[in-house]
């Protein structure tokens, strides 16, 4: 198998991971989010759940693909990591209060473009390019 494909592979597990990881703390703290996630204190909270979960996501999914790649995440890593996961919940909330978007599809675009830009990223690592 090569490098780069390794590198994909890696990342689909991991990224797997993380949105199970994601999805279970949802369902645990997901109670007290309210009915109406659309406006004020609601999409806040929304927000900030999706936020909180996002991270764990990609700490679940960084973990995976350093293990399986034999990449070491350093501090550039968790910062374009972190800065992907923050760009990606401010372009999701900004869809979704302009009504283009309902929170469903927003996390939808999200995972799409989040899981691009990790494959993007581990495949770059591992190959160099």
């Amino acid at each position: 198998m090569t490098p780069g494909l390794r590198a994909l592979l890696a990342h689909a597990v991991g990224f797997a991971t993380g949105v199970f990881v994601a999805w279970a703390i949802l369902n645990l703290a997901g109670r007290g989010v309210a009915p109406d996630g659309k406006t004020g204190a609601g999409l806040a909270l929304l927000a900030g759940m999706a936020l909180v979960c996002g991270l764990a996501g990609l700490a679940a999914w960084t973990m995976i693909v350093t293990r399986m790649t034999g990449l070491t995440a350093g501090r550039d890593w968790w910062i374009r990591g972190i800065g992907a996961v923050v760009g990606m919940m401010v372009l999701a909330c900004g869809l979704m209060l302009a009504g283009i978007f309902a929170p469903s599809e927003a996390l939808v675009l999200m995972l799409f473009l989040l899981f691009a830009l990790g494959g993007w990223a581990t495949h770059g690592q591992v190959t160099n390019t």
